[in-house]
């Protein structure tokens, strides 16, 4: 009788740590969802050759559609464009929109990840690992486990600030659990009612000097978009 009602503790126990885990991810999701935005920024690669930087405009509406035009660099001309499902790119000069991996690179950081998940839950299964501290701040610390092999990781574990539901960190592992990636937030700013990375830094773990720094300096929300905006004809032009 013992062994039964331990038994059925741990399956209760588990179910709710799964479920306070969603319910982590759905408030993480909310606070980077805006009903509209548009922000400016730049991105800082360093790599074998050195530094080079490159500047960009971004913006999204609701949870699933995001768009990023680069102004500057190797990369100016190019748009890439992310749907609930799917990621394309339109080269400068060329006629055909491509699909494009989510787990192409700009330097360090994945276009996936630039473009940023907002319906996580989707794609993932999540955890909750543990509760800890980055830099002072409470965090919740979140793992999520790929449900499909589109996206860019396996594996993640990220910080989650337990009152803004910002993320402060996030570790990336292969399938075979090797670190590959980390993601340190450096700054964050207040809009609106939402806590926003303005300055991050991911680093690559298996290249030695490998590193993709991202700086927002501009940021507006809730602003009329077209919807035409995001559209694959409109990527085309």
């Amino acid at each position: 009788m013992n062994k039964i009602l331990l038994v059925l503790c741990l399956i209760i126990t588990t179910g709710l740590i799964s479920q306070d885990a969603e319910s982590i991810i759905k408030k993480v999701d909310a606070n980077n969802t805006f009903e509209s935005y548009k922000g400016s920024g730049k991105v800082i690669i360093e790599g074998k050759y050195g530094k080079r930087t490159s500047e960009y405009l971004a913006y999204a509406k609701g949870t699933d559609d995001s768009l990023i035009e680069f102004l500057s660099g190797e990369e100016e001309g190019q748009k890439i464009f992310k749907t609930a499902d799917d990621l394309y790119i339109k080269y400068p000069y060329a006629e055909e929109i491509q699909r494009l991996s989510r787990k192409k690179t700009l330097g360090a950081v994945s276009y996936d990840e630039m473009s940023g998940e907002r319906d996580t839950l989707k794609n993932y299964d999540v955890k909750l690992l543990r509760e800890d501290e980055v830099d002072g701040n409470p965090v919740y610390v979140i793992e999520l486990i790929a449900k499909t092999s589109k996206v860019a990781h396996y594996k993640q574990e990220i910080f989650v600030d337990k009152n803004s539901y910002a993320v402060w960190k996030v570790l990336y592992y292969s399938k075979s659990n090797k670190l590959t990636k980390e993601m340190l937030t450096i700054e964050m700013e207040k809009v609106g009612n939402k806590t926003v990375a303005v300055h991050s830094l991911i680093t690559d773990k298996l290249k030695k000097n490998n590193s993709t720094e991202n700086i927002i300096t501009d940021i507006q929300i809730d602003i009329d978009l077209s919807d035409s905006l995001f559209s694959l004809d409109e990527l085309s032009w």
